[in-house]
């Protein structure tokens, strides 16, 4: 009879052994998760390289834009 108990309890700590494998596989698969949003991160950081691009052009374009009326009030000053 004790005999039998052993065996059983041989057999439930088998069935530990496969729940920490499950876990391990779990791990692996949130390890990739936190590689993809590593590169989402990437993603938007050259996203925000896109609009600090924009926001240089659109900054050279309002000057230059401006530049006749600044050309127009410095002749009227001169004048």
């Amino acid at each position: 009879m004790n005999n039998a108990i052993y065996g059983t309890d041989n057999g439930i700590y088998g069935i530990n052994n496969a729940f920490y494998g499950t876990n391990n596989s779990i791990y692996g698969i949130n390890n990739s998760i936190y590689g993809t949003n590593n590169s989402i991160y990437g993603i938007n950081n050259s996203i925000y390289g896109t609009n600090d691009a924009i926001y240089g052009i659109n900054g050279i374009r309002n000057i230059a834009l401006l530049m006749p009326q600044m050309a127009l009030m410095a002749s009227k000053i001169l004048h």
